[in-house]
């Protein structure tokens, strides 16, 4: 998100750029400047209580699923089995007849409220709802499915960059051949709190309280919702039990918001282990082909590399090929994918690097060896030199230890 300074009535905004324009905005920081001794140090090299940690460990520091709002309602949301199905009938009679329930059922958004959390899993259960589910891969077909191009279209390039030099020249100078596939499966993100929410509405202001990674991004989810402006939403977030970029939508909010608006009370919601392991987004899945060819002496002549939904970060090579073609290409996912730690750049790094330590064997070359032969990038030439060292200093070490036994 950009910065921007905003005068006193909002007429006008300018960004850091705009402000500093023409300006220096540099500190020079004085050679003689005066540093701590280490002996005088009080913080660095001493053990320091965690802040809090009395409360960490013996459960009184309070989450989102700890909250409770003056005659607040428990809720709980009736799911069908598969993503995107369609709800075609539904029976809440049975659930509406138990005390204080209150159901709710707008489009294909089917929840209940009640006084506590034991009738919410009752009144859930009771309801009936007849779903039209859609076909899902099963995970044996996965990988062949996320080859279709998305929304049914053709097999032209999605993204990536442009070809350089062809394909075809350079695996037909190329000595040896090699052609593999790489495939990642979708990963939960499995926080230590599943994503929870209690939604308040004072007339037709709401306030969400909510752990989440994007308090602006989830207001913005409520205010599409319910049609209302931002500036009537208030998103509260306290501490989040971890969330490694699962926590940055606001379907917990939105769902906690519907049944308090229909109830007009207070409701909370937490999702449930199992739901965190089906409903909530997953780093997506893909499948990587790689086609490249070699010379006898290790010069790489060829590499076609097609990333199928996982995702284009890291995508390019530093190795200096002159014939190549990187392409990611999306997919129609089975499941609800998002952000993920690292995302599409550790299925890209691992699929090019054991690629290229397969190449080497394929030449019967050192993979180190291998890689140098390749790179004319100084820098990264540096960092692999370095390794090289790091591992011939961590061989003898392993020697001398050996002996010494």
């Amino acid at each position: 998100m950009e910065a921007r300074f905003v005068n006193h009535d909002k007429s006008k905004t300018l960004t850091l750029a705009e402000v500093a324009r023409g300006r220096k905005l540099v500190k020079v920081i004085p050679e003689n400047i005066a540093i701590t001794p280490a002996a005088n140090w009080t913080i660095a090299g001493t053990s320091v209580p965690k802040v809090d940690a009395v409360d960490f460990v013996t459960g009184r520091h309070r989450y989102t699923c700890d909250l409770k709002r003056d005659g607040m309602l428990y809720g709980k949301i009736v799911r069908p089995a598969t993503l995107n199905a369609t709800l075609r009938s539904v029976n809440t009679k049975p659930a509406e007849a138990l005390p204080g329930v209150k159901v709710v059922v707008e489009g294909n958004f089917v929840g209940v409220a009640a006084p506590d959390p034991q009738t919410a899993i009752k009144a859930a259960s009771a309801v009936v709802a007849d779903w039209q589910l859609p076909t899902q891969p099963s995970n044996a077909e996965l990988f062949e499915f996320l080859r279709k191009p998305a929304n049914g279209g053709g097999g032209e390039r999605a993204r990536g960059s442009r070809p350089q030099g062809s394909i075809a020249n350079g695996l037909a100078t190329a000595d040896k051949k090699l052609e593999s596939t790489y495939t990642v499966e979708y990963i939960a993100h499995a926080p230590l709190e599943p994503r929870a929410a209690v939604a308040e509405w004072t007339g037709d202001k709401l306030t969400v309280w909510t752990g989440t990674q994007r308090p602006f991004g989830v207001r913005g989810e409520l205010a599409e919702a319910f049609h209302i402006a931002e500036d009537r939403i208030r998103v509260i977030v306290p501490d989040t039990g971890s969330g490694y970029g699962g926590k940055h939508t606001g379907e917990c909010a939105v769902e906690a918001a519907r049944l308090a608006r229909a109830a007009g009370k207070p409701v909370k919601l937490v999702w449930t282990r199992a739901e965190e392991f089906t409903w909530a987004y997953f780093r997506p899945a893909g499948v990587i082909d790689v086609k490249s060819g070699v010379k006898a002496d290790g010069t790489i002549t060829a590499w076609e590399f097609h990333n199928y939904n996982s995702g284009s970060a890291g995508i390019q090579i530093k190795y200096d090929i002159p014939n190549t073609d990187i392409q990611f290409h999306q997919s129609n996912s089975p499941l609800r994918q998002g952000s993920y730690r690292g995302l599409a750049a550790t299925a890209n790094h691992f699929a090019r690097e054991c690629h290229i330590d397969e190449l080497a064997k394929v030449v019967k070359m050192d993979p180190l060896e291998f890689r140098l032969k390749n790179i004319k990038e100084q820098r990264l030439r540096a960092v692999l030199e370095d390794a090289r060292c790091a591992r011939v200093v961590r061989a003898r070490a392993t020697n001398q230890f050996y002996l010494a036994l």
